[in-house]
């Protein structure tokens, strides 16, 4: 009886985790942020590219610095092209190149990356 709980259990945790990996798999094929950049003058003017291969019509960008607390989110749709720039502007001080997070969210995925935000 033992063997056949262990077995049950292996096989919960085998399917939970191929559930996880297919839905990081489906948010990678709707949207590829492409570039994360940014320039300096006045305000920070962080762009971030993304390239879709669905029609996300009701979809969502997060801009975020944590080190900062900053925080900013644009409704990006893609009925029309599938390749949009989005633009942000986020004030912060030039002693540091922060680490910028950007969070793309639909009803088909959900797409998180990291990338430092080197100031030109």
């Amino acid at each position: 009886m033992t063997s056949f709980r262990l077995f049950f259990i292996s096989a919960v945790l085998l399917l939970a985790i191929i559930s996880v990996s297919a839905n990081a798999a489906a948010a990678e094929k709707v949207v590829k942020i492409s570039k994360v950049s940014a320039v300096k003058n006045s305000e920070a003017l962080v762009i971030v590219s993304l390239e879709s291969n669905a029609d996300n019509a009701d979809s969502k960008v997060t801009v975020s610095i944590p080190e900062l607390g900053l925080r900013e989110r644009r409704n990006v749709d893609f009925s029309k092209t599938n390749k949009k720039s989005v633009n942000f502007e986020l004030s912060f001080p030039d002693v540091f190149d922060p680490f910028v997070r950007v969070v793309f969210n639909s009803d088909d995925g959900r797409r998180v990356k990291h990338r430092p935000l080197i100031l030109q």
